[in-house]
């Protein structure tokens, strides 16, 4: 049932691919820090103090937490790198990605 405007499962999935990338692009595969090795996301995660509560940007506020301003611009940097990457993901979608 299409209200206004109808997308061919095509369109859905070229659109789909792209979010998925999107995502993706904001994965460390290193971890958010040495103790945190385990989560990956550099955007929304838990801080290292709080393990229930999600934050934007975990490593960045442990850095400043930490008040050490050395880790801070690192972490600042490794985020930077990574929001950087996801913007080269933003563009027009023309195609379905295949594996391989």
């Amino acid at each position: 049932l299409c209200m206004n405007i109808c997308y061919s499962p095509l369109q859905l999935r070229i659109v789909n691919d792209q979010l998925m990338q999107l995502e993706r692009a904001f994965q460390n595969p290193l971890g958010n820090s040495i103790q945190q090795a385990d989560l990956k996301h550099t955007i929304y995660a838990p801080s290292r103090t709080n393990r229930y509560n999600a934050l934007g940007f975990p490593s960045i506020t442990d850095a400043i937490e930490d008040r050490n301003m050395t880790n801070v611009q690192q972490q600042i940097s490794i985020v930077t790198y990574f929001i950087r990457s996801a913007i080269s993901v933003l563009h027009q979608p023309t195609t379905i990605q295949t594996i391989g």
